[in-house]
């Protein structure tokens, strides 16, 4: 018997170091595995938009995206969609775009609302209404870093992601987002009576989006 709980204390040991190790570098390097996606996702040149007509699309670099534009009798919708898989550049856009900077707000003022898809905010730049918002790769869209480290420790340490991360399959926290910009000109100099045609629009870009989220390579 004596025998037996050595080995078996042996084998825990061995397990938990192995445990140990794959976790601190997981948390050491949390972008190494998402690294390639930017390379192996493809915008689609499409992105069907019912009461909407596609006009063209656009591809970016730095970060990688693309810009959709659609047209509806005469409002003409554009949709800035940017890939980011670093956590640095994800905080450095979070900072940049939080409503609730006073620099940010000092021309217009910038709401912040929350429904079935998440969070997300309006605001007015150059005669233009933006909604701006960050699919999280799990859990709903957030437009403060608060909200996105929060679905990190909320969604991704989940027991149903162990196998993976230990792995090395997946990150232990997945800081990627696809950012999403959607813009019109101001309706008659006035920006709140635009809001809700965005915001009618975000609720369908994002239902189509979120399960779409660009998977990782295994």
């Amino acid at each position: 018997m004596k025998i037996w709980e050595n080995v078996r204390i042996s084998l825990l040991v061995l397990t938990f170091g192995g445990v140990v190790i794959v976790l601190g570098k997981s948390i050491l390097e949390p972008h190494k595995t998402t690294e390639q996606v930017v390379e192996l996702f493809t915008f689609p040149a499409i992105v069907p938009l019912p009461g909407w007509q596609h006009q063209e699309s656009e591809a970016l670099t730095e970060p990688w995206g693309n810009i959709y534009r659609y047209q509806q009798n005469d409002k003409i919708l554009q949709i800035e969609m940017r890939y980011v898989d670093h956590p640095h550049p994800n905080e450095k856009l979070f900072r940049q775009y939080d409503p609730r900077d006073a620099s940010v707000t000092a021309q217009f003022p910038t709401l912040t609302r929350t429904n079935s898809t998440g969070s997300y905010s309006l605001s007015v730049d150059n005669s233009r209404v933006y909604l701006r918002s960050c699919i999280n790769p799990r859990g709903p869209s957030a437009i403060t870093y608060e909200q996105f480290i929060q679905n990190r420790y909320t969604y991704d340490l989940q027991l149903s992601r162990i196998i993976p991360v230990l792995m090395g399959e997946e990150p232990l926290r997945d800081h990627r987002c696809l950012w999403s910009h959607l813009s019109l000109p101001m309706s008659d100099n006035y920006f709140e009576e635009t809001y809700p045609i965005l915001e009618e629009v975000w609720q369908v870009w994002y239902q189509w989006w979120h399960p779409r989220f660009p998977q990782l390579e295994r």
